[in-house]
C-alpha cells in the first residue's frame, strides 16, 4: 500500500500540468468613450475622446436661498459673486468664505453678470429686465435699460464697451461707459442667448432657437461659424488659442437643419459685399 500511495502524487502533479498547458491567454483593448462609459467612474473623469484622468475636486462653498443660480462672476480680489431667482437676488462670497445678499432687484431672476476692470459689477435682470450697476456696499442703479424681454448676457469690450445680449427680438446691445447705448447687432434670432468677446474684439453669440454660433467682428458685421444640432446654446467660452466652445440644449422641431458647419463662414447682412444667408445684421448707421 505505501508503494500504491507514493505513486498517486506524481500522477496528480502530471494531471494538474496537462489541465495548465491546455489553458490559454486573452488580451482585450478598452480606450473608445463607449468602453468606459458602461462602468461606473470613482475619482475619474472620462473625457469625451476616451481618455481617462482624475477627476476634479468638488465642494460646496455656498448654499443659497434661491432656487437657481443662472450667472457667476468673479472679482480681481477673488469675490464670488452669484445671481438667480426666483427673487432676483446677487450674493456675494468673498475670498476668506464670507457670504452675504449683496443686492435685491424688481424682477424675477439674475442671468447675467459682469465685472469690469475697476471691479464695478454689472447685473442684468429678467423679465422686463434692466441692468444694473452695483457698488460693493450693495446700493444698486439702473445702468441701462434695452427696452426688451430678456437679459441674457454680459462682456465687456476691449475697449470697456458693456455688450448686452437680449431677447425676445434677439439683439445685441453695446453700452459705453457713461450708460449710453444703442444696438450693436440684430441676429434675426428670437434669443441671443449667450456671448463672449475675443482678443481681437470679435463678439461670440449664441442664439435661440436656431442654436448658431455666430461670430461678430466689431463693425457688427456677423458670421455663422457653426449649428447646433439643439435649439439653444446657452454657454459660449473662448479657448486661448482662438477654440471656440459651445454648450446647447433643447430638441429642434422637425425639419429643423441638422448639425453641420458651413463649408465657409457665411456673411450676414451689415456690409456691402454681404450675399448669401440672411442671419443677422448690423444697425443702420
Amino acid at each position: 500500500m505505501q508503494n500504491i500511495r507514493r505513486l498517486r502524487l506524481p500522477a496528480t502533479a502530471l494531471g494538474l500540468a496537462a489541465v495548465l498547458l491546455g489553458g490559454e491567454t486573452k488580451n482585450w483593448n478598452q480606450s473608445e468613450y463607449s468602453d468606459f462609459e458602461k462602468g461606473s467612474l470613482k475619482g475619474l473623469s472620462l473625457r469625451s475622446d476616451g481618455l481617462l484622468g482624475l477627476a476634479p475636486q468638488f465642494r460646496e462653498i455656498f448654499d443659497s436661498s434661491a432656487a437657481y443660480l443662472w450667472a457667476l462672476a468673479r472679482d480681481s480680489a477673488g469675490n464670488l459673486y452669484a445671481g438667480g431667482g426666483p427673487g432676483a437676488k446677487l450674493f456675494r462670497i468673498s475670498a476668506t468664505g464670507e457670504k452675504k445678499t449683496l443686492a435685491e432687484f424688481d424682477a424675477l431672476d439674475v442671468h447675467a453678470i459682469a465685472i469690469d476692470r475697476k471691479d464695478q459689477i454689472f447685473v442684468g435682470t429678467s423679465p422686463d429686465g434692466k441692468v444694473y450697476k452695483v457698488s460693493a456696499a450693495g446700493k444698486s442703479e439702473v445702468f441701462y435699460d434695452p427696452k426688451t424681454k430678456y437679459i441674457w448676457a454680459l462682456a465687456f469690450t476691449g475697449k470697456g464697451d458693456l455688450l448686452v445680449a437680449t431677447g425676445d427680438e434677439g439683439q445685441i446691445h453695446r453700452v459705453t461707459p457713461d450708460g449710453k447705448g444703442s444696438v450693436f447687432f440684430r441676429s434675426e434670432e428670437t434669443h441671443a442667448r449667450s456671448l463672449a468677446v475675443d482678443a481681437n474684439d470679435n463678439v461670440i453669440v449664441g442664439t435661440e432657437p436656431g442654436g448658431l454660433v455666430i461670430r461678430v467682428s466689431p463693425a457688427g458685421e456677423g458670421f455663422v461659424l457653426y449649428q447646433l444640432a439643439k435649439k439653444e446654446v446657452t454657454a459660449v467660452a473662448i479657448a486661448k488659442d482662438g477654440s471656440i466652445y459651445a454648450a446647447g440644449v433643447g430638441t429642434k422641431q422637425a425639419g429643423a437643419q441638422a448639425s453641420s458647419p458651413p463649408p465657409a463662414p457665411v456673411r450676414l447682412p451689415g456690409s456691402r459685399r454681404d450675399r448669401g444667408t440672411t442671419r443677422g445684421r448690423a444697425p443702420p448707421r
